[in-house]
């Protein structure tokens, strides 16, 4: 278990995505959501299905657990926040999180907090490890599928302050949790609060012997 403190040691995440920098030819995509709806130490997978004894999140702290250890590449962590603090009445319009449990119906809209605004990009992460994202280049009732593929049945439409989800994202009894950006371009994007926290230690380890080493060739040359 380590404890890696954010810089801001009042923020507090609301849902943190999780990717793998070593991704190639030949090692598994691994990109992880954790929302509200998510287990305490658990993350929800995008291409692979959920695991537990991952990390937990808290006020200013990211705690990473043995599941997570195990993995063996250097992880990247972005963390997010629907509000700033400031009391800006427009916050709901920058970014909202939420999460719902799948009911198996085929058609299903999931309301969102009052904002006024159409959502532009939607990306969804389920329990099964069936994720969907759609932005305006997806046309008609598509979006697309963890395999990057145009699929008609996950995130179908939107409109203000809803979006619509097919069968492939509301079998009965999945979780599902999502960030979604109802507008893009507002000044607002710059104040959500967002912090990235870089778990490598292994890079920054490296980074501080490769420092030394350049110290101690200037103090030769000297």
């Amino acid at each position: 278990m380590v404890d890696y403190r954010l810089v801001s040691a009042g923020f507090t995440p609301r849902f943190t995505m999780l990717f793998t920098e070593g991704a190639n030819a030949t090692t598994t995509p691994r990109l992880y959501g954790k929302g509200p709806g998510s287990v305490i130490d658990g993350v929800t997978g995008f291409s692979t299905a959920a695991f537990t004894n991952a990390y937990a999140i808290g006020t200013g702290v990211v705690t990473t657990l043995p599941a997570l250890h195990s993995v063996g590449e250097p992880i990247a962590l972005n963390l997010w926040r629907p509000s700033d603090g400031n009391g800006d009445p427009a916050e709901s319009g920058a970014l909202q999180i939420g999460t719902w449990t799948g009911d198996g119906s085929a058609t299903r809209t999931i309301g969102l907090a009052p904002s006024g605004f159409r959502p532009v990009f939607v990306i969804v992460f389920a329990d099964n490890g069936s994720g969907f994202w759609r932005d305006p280049s997806h046309t008609s009732t598509n979006s697309a599928n963890s395999g990057g593929v145009d699929t008609p049945n996950g995130i179908t439409a939107g409109a203000i302050d809803s979006f619509t989800v097919g069968s492939a994202l509301n079998s009965n009894g999945v979780d599902l949790q999502l960030p979604r950006l109802p507008r893009i371009g507002d000044g607002l994007q710059q104040r959500l609060g967002l912090q990235w926290r870089v778990l490598q230690r292994r890079a920054r380890l490296a980074d501080q012997m490769a420092r030394g080493r350049r110290h101690r060739t200037r103090k030769i040359q000297h």
